[in-house]
């Protein structure tokens, strides 16, 4: 799975925190756990692998963010054209509402800053969403900017296009909510899977606290830990990729 390019630095940045919060939650678990610093310092350093995890999830929620701006995009720029501004001014304006209504945290709001910039250094608004297209990956800026092309250089009525492009855009949205809703059941069921095994593990310590003991400090304990932990981490694993086929 290939992983766009989105924001790097920030995903960064919360993908460090995210790192940062499993560790120490691990780290307090298997302190309990065990009572052996050193033994669940070494494990809650395995919170590592979960990097690819949570930067794909990370990338997805950004990508469905762009995708819910995207759809107010077009109802705002449909209204100001709607208004009679002509389409440049309706982009500006169209940026403005989306710092007001997301604010600094706005993410096609600052990529239309780039845009209009661009086209002011002649990079086209066409070039300039296909560009968007690329980082994002998320189909509507590629088909955006096809409909632009053909309406601005071609031809065509743009307002009665872009009010086309924005009742099929808000009516697959609508769908994927409703997939969405549909599935939640079974999201909640696959988290609880994944942490009934840690629960158990610590219903352990209170009434088999001797089991705990071997486990963590003979060889054929820790051999056993460390087999159970691969089997989980395969599960995990699977899983993942079996809510990826499903919900992507």
């Amino acid at each position: 799975m290939s992983i766009p390019k989105i924001n790097l630095n920030k995903i960064n940045s919360r993908l460090f925190q995210f790192i940062l919060i499993c560790f120490f939650i691990s780290l307090l678990y298997f302190i309990l756990l065990t009572e052996n610093i050193i033994f669940a310092f070494i494990i809650s350093c395995l919170t590592i692998f979960l990097v690819p995890y949570f930067q794909r999830l990370i990338i997805k929620r950004t990508k469905y963010r762009m995708i819910i701006e995207f759809q107010d995009f077009i109802y705002l720029l449909n209204g100001s054209l709607q208004g009679g501004n002509s389409y440049d001014n309706a982009l500006v304006e169209t940026k403005f509402n989306l710092f007001s209504m997301y604010g600094d945290d706005t993410l096609l709001g600052k990529e239309l800053e780039k845009i209009i910039y661009w086209n002011k250094i002649g990079i086209g608004y066409e070039k300039g969403f296909l560009m968007l297209e690329e980082e994002y990956k998320i189909g509507f800026f590629k088909e955006f900017s096809t409909v632009l092309n053909i309406t601005r250089n071609k031809g065509g009525n743009f307002k009665e296009v872009l009010e086309q492009t924005n009742n099929t855009l808000s009516e697959r949205l609508e769908i994927e909510r409703e997939i969405g809703t549909l599935l939640a059941k079974q999201r909640i069921e696959v988290l609880m899977l994944r942490v009934i095994p840690f629960i158990m593990m610590l219903g352990l310590k209170f009434i088999y606290p001797e089991m705990i003991i071997f486990l963590t400090t003979s060889i054929l304990g820790g051999i056993t830990f460390f087999g159970v932990g691969l089997i989980f981490a395969l599960s995990f694993y699977i899983s993942n990729k079996l809510m990826e086929v499903v919900w992507d």
